[in-house]
């Protein structure tokens, strides 16, 4: 299983993203993202539900595949499978990261490859398509938090799944946050606690 998790760094403006549970971490720009929330979230919008039995004959499939991955946990998980936790990433850790500059994703019957390219390195995740959902809503979530105009996100991707009520209480809480300035560089980390799984053989 592999886990990440996400945090924004505002002096760099850039998102950091640490994969599973090491030191392994790397830098996600405003246009990799951008690129990750558009391009890739409608290419891959495509061939949703295809070979899920009862999606074919959905109106939305990408939809409906979406809100399955972001509110059904696995079997054994408990909670929901993308959720906000407090804190940062320390300095330290940040200093280490390296640079992606280059992101390619090739898609299968079972999920996503996705290729991070930093400088002569190449790291691959290999993704289910619960995982890639998951990656791109905590992904989202960052890029929204932070205020990244980021316009073109297809519709499903932005939706909210909290109940109306709710998400008041979240976007107050949020704005009040805002105004402590010993808050400033203290942003909500969306993680993934079971961001992919292996794809079956």
């Amino acid at each position: 299983m592999l886990s990440f998790s996400f945090a924004y760094d505002q002096r760099e403006d850039r998102i950091c993203l640490r994969l599973g549970d090491g030191d392994e971490m790397v830098w996600i720009t405003r246009r990799l993202a951008r690129f990750l929330l558009t391009q890739a979230a409608e290419r891959f919008a495509e061939s949703a539900g295809s070979g899920i039995s009862g999606y074919a004959q959905a109106k939305a499939p990408v939809e409906m595949e979406h809100e399955l991955a972001v509110t059904e946990p696995d079997q054994g998980q408990e909670g929901s499978p993308v959720r906000i936790t407090p804190g940062k990433f320390e300095d330290t850790e940040k200093a280490n990261a390296t640079l992606c500059e280059r992101i390619t994703l090739t898609s299968h019957a079972h999920g996503v490859e996705v290729r991070l390219v930093t400088g002569d390195a190449v790291r691959t995740l290999g993704l289910s398509r619960a995982g890639f959902h998951r990656l791109l809503r905590a992904l989202w979530l960052v890029a929204n938090r932070v205020r990244w105009d980021l316009p073109e996100v297809p519709p499903w991707l932005r939706k909210s799944y909290l109940p109306a009520g709710l998400q008041g209480v979240v976007d107050r809480a949020l704005h009040a946050a805002e105004q402590d300035p010993d808050e400033s560089d203290t942003d909500p980390s969306p993680r993934d606690d079971n961001g992919s799984s292996p794809a079956p053989n």
